[in-house]
Parts: C-alpha cells; structure tokens; sequence
C-alpha cells in the first residue's frame, strides 16, 4: 500500500512540472512565393517584404479567374484560400496569420496593360562639342531635318527617344554617315513600324541669280545660276539638269563654289553657275541638283530661244575711257550690262548713248564721262576682262561677249 501511495504522489509531481513550461506558438506570417498561371505561362510576383506588395507585369492577358499558387510561412494559414479563383483585374488582397494569430496584409497588384502601338520617334538630337542639336519631327511625313555647325557629317552618334516598348533600326546610338539621308525604322510593340527619314544638313536650292529682273528669265545662250545651301559635298560633282516634266536638258559650263558660311546656324552656302544651252525650247523649266542621295527641285528657270542675242564680234580687242565700243552679231539689243565695282546696266537714256542698227546686227556704245567707272584706268587699275552681256526690254538676259576695257 505505501509503494502505491509514492508512485501516485511522484505521478502528480510530474504533471505540474510539466504544466509550468508554455506553449511556443510559431510567428511566421510572410508569403514566400506568389505565382500565376496565365495562359498557359507562369508568371512569378515580385514581392516587396517592406510595402507588402506583390505585383506583376504583363500585357493583354485574362487575368478575370486565376488560381495562385502560394508558397507561405509553415504552420500559418492565408485568406482566401489559394484554391479559390480570384479576379485579378482589381487588386487583391491577401492575409497570412501566423499559427499565434498575428496577420500580415499583402496587396496582389497585376498591371495588365494594353500592348502597346507607339512608333514614333519623339526625339532625335546629336550633341557636338558639347552642345545639343535638336532636330525637326515631321511626324506626318516622317522626316526628321537638323542643320549643324560642322562640314564632317560622315560618323555621327545620335541621340534618339523612342517609347518604352518599341524597337528601332538601326539600333540606338550606333553612328552613322549623315552625308546622305538615313532611314530609321521604329516597330511598335503590336509589330506596326513607322520609318523615318534623317536629312542632316540638307541641301536647298533657294535662288536664280545672274537675273536683273524680279522673276529672272534669260535667253539661250546666257549664263545662270543658282543659290542654295549645303549644295555641294567636297570631293562631289553634283548633277545638274533643266527639266520640263519630259525632257532633260544638260547645261553647259557647270561651275560650283563657296559661297559663305554663317557662323550663328552653321548654314554653308554655295553658287551653281552655267550657260543655258542653245538647244533648249521655250519654256519655263524646273531646276534640279543631286547630289549626296538628295535631288533637289527649283521650278522657274525662265527660258526663251527665239530672238536671243548672238554678239559674234567687236571693232576692237581693248577699249579705253572715250572709245567708241561697237559689237556685231545677230539679234542684238541696245541694253547692255557690264561689271565695274558691282554691275553697270546702260540703255538709251540722256546720259547714256547706246543704240542698235534696223537689222540689230550691230550695236554703238558711245561713252562720256559718265561711263568713266567702267573702265580700270578711272581706278588707278590694270586693265580687266569683262563680259559685256546683252538683255531685252523686260529685263531677260542673253548672250554676253568678252573684252578688255582699259
């Protein structure tokens, strides 16, 4: 009886000694992985522990009943339940209790956004010697137009903007040979591409010259020209011909130069002259110019060819202050023009004597004092050659002829 008695008080000592150690519930409450099945794709949530967020990124996919897969804190418990299908289309939200009740809130985000159709190219710069070009974007042509302060455009490195998720070809910041226009093609996310064309530096005809009348017009025979800028490219020939909408016509004694530069722009200008060829009909013509991959059109070279004065020959090789000046050939009129410290224009006035047989084979210029500028000699000068060039009553240019004055 007394063994039975200690075994029941030693059983009772245990029990309360056990009763006296708590119970350690577990604290884990985070989620540790969140996953989507969309479509057939696994998309993996990206977890922010600190904001609590889960967010994903996709585009134009049925997110309205998805089932997560939910990797969580063990012993824990999570609402709502992972095998319940959820609209994703909304945020969601998500509590994991840990197994000693203390919850943590998680936001489900998806930015289901639509695929995108941008294709333009927003911006497009270069920066030389540490300053920033920005070009011109006409979106609806699709060209892009910059003028730059430098004559090497051969290996430029651009600086391009095009929206997040398109593509660009060639691809960004590769350099390039702006001598010529480059094509840029941009392709949208959806696959629509939009090409642009880069035009650095380009040329433009912006002028006849060699005209004395506010719409230049000439006869066949007289020397032209024309104005523009970036027309010619060193080490280039540029094409030059007259066109009628048909026919081509080839000038005669192409001739190119600089012109003049302007520092503030970096505009380069230059000068085309030549001589209107005899074959040429009557007509209004338009000019064109190609040169670097680039044709450039100026319509209004004014062109006659009946009547157009033909000086064959002078009564003497060197005229000096007080001569009489006589030219001969066919269709001559009795207007001239001569250089002296700019252009002379003369014509039949009181001051001027200048006139022309019945037939206009010959023309008589006789000077007076007036006319003493003309002449070198007035200057303290050598003596010059000079072209004295013939024109009609409405101001259109001809032929010219050269000579000395002294």
């Amino acid at each position: 009886m007394k063994k039975i008695i200690i075994l029941i008080l030693g059983l009772l000592v245990l029990s309360c000694s056990n009763d006296d150690k708590p119970i350690v519930l577990a604290t884990g409450n985070q989620i540790i992985d969140f996953s989507l099945q969309i479509e057939g794709e696994i998309y993996r949530g990206v977890i922010d522990q600190q904001q609590k967020t889960i967010k994903f990124e996709t585009e134009r996919k049925d997110v309205s009943s998805l089932k997560p897969t939910v990797i969580f804190s063990e012993k824990a418990r999570i609402e709502p339940s992972p095998n319940l299908s959820m609209d994703f289309r909304e945020e969601v939200v998500y509590t994991v209790y840990a197994e000693n009740g203390v919850p943590n809130v998680y936001r489900v985000k998806v930015n289901n956004r639509p695929i995108s159709f941008e294709n333009e190219i927003d911006n497009f710069s270069f920066v030389i010697e540490g300053k920033s070009y920005e070009a011109v974007i006409k979106r609806q042509t699709g060209i892009i137009r910059i003028v730059l302060p430098i004559s090497n455009i051969s290996g430029l490195r651009p600086t391009i903007n095009i929206p997040a998720y398109a593509t660009i070809n060639p691809p960004l910041n590769e350099p390039r040979d702006f001598t010529v226009p480059v094509n840029y093609t941009v392709t949208s996310e959806n696959g629509e591409r939009k090409t642009y064309t880069v035009k650095v530096n380009e040329p433009e005809i912006e002028r006849i010259i060699l005209g004395y009348s506010a719409n230049p017009s000439f006869y066949v025979g007289a020397e032209a020209g024309f104005t523009g800028r970036f027309l010619i490219n060193e080490g280039e020939i540029p094409e030059v011909y007259f066109h009628d909408g048909t026919n081509k016509y080839i000038p005669h004694q192409l001739d190119f130069m600089y012109s003049y530069g302007d520092s503030w722009t970096g505009v380069r200008y230059y000068a085309v002259t030549f001589v209107i060829p005899d074959n040429i009909p009557t007509n209004i013509y338009t000019v064109v110019l190609k040169n670097r991959g680039y044709t450039m059109e100026y319509y209004g070279l004014d062109i006659k060819k009946e009547n157009a004065p033909n000086p064959l020959s002078l009564s003497q090789e060197v005229f000096s202050r007080g001569e009489v000046l006589k030219v001969f050939g066919e269709n001559l009129t009795a207007r001239i023009v001569v250089p002296s410290e700019g252009y002379h224009l003369l014509w039949k006035t009181y001051a001027v004597d200048i006139s022309v047989n019945n037939d206009n084979t010959e023309m008589t210029f006789i000077p007076n004092y007036r006319q003493d500028n003309l002449y070198p000699s007035y200057y303290g000068r050598e003596p010059e050659e000079k072209k004295i060039t013939f024109f009609d009553e409405s101001g259109r240019m001809g032929r010219g002829i050269m000579t000395i004055f002294k």
